[in-house]
């Protein structure tokens, strides 16, 4: 049932970008395709790396600024544009990642993506992704591997 459910939903997100540990300053290279199944007014799209403390230093960080997750760097890629019905609109994304480390480098962090698409009917459809971000001083050898 889950999967007719996702098959007839009026908004589907597909994201791809390479599968590999990525540094801070990077940019993640993205092909985001938004389908549609009835005419839908976009109001904004936007790409996001997302973090939530973890590891030595993450309970600490927790009681100071929340749970998580929280915004690293964001783009937004579309801005008032109105879909087909039936469309498959494909868009190149370039999201950079910031230089500085969350929470200032006092913690370890989990990563993820977020691409998230607003309606004109104030609907919002996202879909998250995990991603392998790891600051320039912490990458060994082995972690330049595809993974």
């Amino acid at each position: 049932m889950a999967f007719l459910d996702k098959l007839f939903q009026p908004v589907r997100i597909h994201v791809l970008f390479a599968t590999r540990v990525y540094q801070l300053g990077e940019t993640i290279e993205m092909a985001v395709q938004i389908v549609t199944r009835d005419r839908l007014e976009v109001t904004g799209a936007k790409a996001e790396l997302l973090w939530t403390p973890n590891g030595r230093g993450a309970a600490n960080i927790r009681s100071q600024m929340g749970e998580g997750p929280f915004v690293h760097s964001s783009t937004l890629f579309v801005q008032r544009q109105t879909l087909r019905p039936g469309s498959e609109e494909s868009f190149s994304v370039n999201l950079r990642i910031g230089t500085d480390p969350p929470a200032g480098g006092l913690t370890d962090a989990n990563w993820k993506t977020r691409v998230t698409v607003e309606t004109a009917t104030r609907k919002t459809y996202s879909l998250e992704g995990k991603i392998k971000i790891l600051p320039h001083w912490l990458i060994e050898p082995d972690d330049l591997r595809l993974l």
